[in-house]
């Protein structure tokens, strides 16, 4: 996937990763844990903070991480991008 997201610091990065899995943080705020290519590994991206996302042919790509077992491969496929109020909260819409 390719994603383009506002960092703590407001900028606007793009990056390229696999994702592992979704969980909520302590005050309920929803999070995706993901190998990133640009850093060579795993990362934690806020997804109120997203502004756009692409998925990729993963064929052309190699990963530089082992696969994910079958449980994780499964999660990482049911990841839901933020819906209208969580855009609006992050001043997306």
């Amino acid at each position: 996937m390719r994603i383009r997201y506002f960092d703590a610091a407001h900028h606007r990065p793009e990056r390229v990763f696999e994702p592992i899995r979704t969980f909520r943080g302590r005050f309920g705020e929803a999070y995706l844990e993901a190998f990133c290519h640009l850093r060579g590994e795993r990362r934690t991206f806020r997804l109120d903070r997203i502004a756009s996302w692409a998925v990729e042919d993963v064929q052309k790509r190699v990963s530089a991480r082992p696969p994910a077992s079958n449980d994780q491969a499964q999660k990482a496929c049911s990841i839901t991008p933020p819906q209208g109020s969580a855009l609006k909260r992050a001043g997306l819409l």
